[in-house]
């Protein structure tokens, strides 16, 4: 039926030309943000302009209809150029770009070596940078703290913790420096946070996500609020992490 119906029916219906598309990936940013900053663009006469919110952040896709695909291309690169001057710092990708695959490519072209340690993400950021670096040798390794003890085992000041508790970007860094010293690493990540209330941590506190990045003498650290149920916040944990990378590695 669609094949000797509905795609006749759709093709004699449709306009002449070219259909271009282009898909621009973002992080860091909302919805309502992304919204309101490329708001300009959305009465250009070029193209039509779409903001979905995603797993891995905020896309814009960018559609064009044309006599011909020179024209079609010349319409879409305008309007990426456009986009890329608003929001350039927070595009991570395009299209069929995965994150992941983009921080693997530049840790295996800069011969780069990681190790992780986590406690609120739960070892999804392990287990990523395991599979997209497979059998390179790039990823040293990581361990999933459970708990504070777990966490005074591996080589976190027992003092520290104390005085920050789980919720803290003074743990995240202590952690990435700590995993990256044992594990013999170029680069160590520290992921923590809280997700379930306790009676040692502020409201205010609970949902946050503190990411550090250790590499030699940079240290690049992050908190962000994910609300959600607990795999949503795991996975944006991730991603969070992976983008922040990204950044430390394109410097």
């Amino acid at each position: 039926m669609w094949k000797e119906v509905v795609l006749p029916y759709l093709q004699n219906k449709r306009p002449g030309g070219v259909i271009l598309t282009r898909t621009l990936k973002t992080f860091g940013l909302t919805e309502a943000r992304v919204d309101e900053m490329t708001s300009p663009l959305l009465i250009s006469t070029e193209f039509n302009l779409g903001v979905y919110a995603k797993p891995d952040g905020i896309h814009l896709r960018l559609m064009t209809r044309a006599p011909d695909a020179t024209i079609a291309t010349e319409r879409i690169c305008r309007g990426e150029t456009q986009i890329r001057e608003i929001l350039g710092p927070y595009i991570w990708g395009t299209d069929d770009d995965e994150l992941a695959e983009i921080v693997a490519s530049l840790l295996l072209a800069r011969q780069l070596s990681i190790a992780t340690m986590e406690t609120i993400s739960g070892g999804i950021l392990a287990s990523t940078l395991s599979e997209v670096l497979r059998d390179s040798g790039c990823y040293r390794g990581g361990f999933v703290a459970t708990s504070e003890g777990m966490l005074s085992s591996l080589g976190i000041d027992a003092s520290l913790l104390k005085e920050h508790g789980l919720a803290s970007i003074e743990l995240a860094e202590a952690m990435a420096e700590v995993v990256r010293r044992h594990l013999g690493a170029d680069i160590g990540i520290g992921v923590t946070g809280i997700r379930e209330p306790s009676g040692k941590v502020e409201g205010r506190m609970l949902h946050r996500i503190f990411i550090s990045i250790i590499k030699d003498n940079v240290k690049r650290s992050w908190q962000g609020k994910f609300p959600g149920i607990p795999a949503a916040m795991r996975h944006r944990a991730m991603i969070a992490t992976l983008f922040e990378l990204r950044q430390l590695l394109g410097d």
